[in-house]
């Protein structure tokens, strides 16, 4: 059994890969993103599905930096809140 089902050591594989669809709704400076994923490697088999879903706002900041809030899950899991600076060229 693996993580949170059962014991861990510390040396387990901790890496993703996933691949994704993705949306931007913009409505004047404020854009919602919507992706649905899939994880193509990931070790931990029973913890949660391979399939997660990110939701969140984007807006622009000064010129062409700008900022994000999303929620990763897992359905209805959650697995993390990200926040995002990003720049655009």
């Amino acid at each position: 059994m693996t993580f949170p089902f059962g014991e861990t050591t510390g040396e387990e594989d901790s890496k993703r890969i996933g691949i994704f669809l993705g949306h931007q709704l913009t409505f004047r400076k404020l854009s919602m993103i919507t992706q649905l994923g899939y994880y193509a490697y990931y070790p931990y088999d029973n913890y949660v599905t391979r399939i997660y879903n990110r939701i969140g706002l984007q807006r622009p900041i000064y010129k062409d930096l700008f900022g994000s809030i999303t929620v990763l899950a897992h359905g209805a899991n959650a697995e993390a809140v990200e926040f995002s600076i990003g720049y655009r060229l």
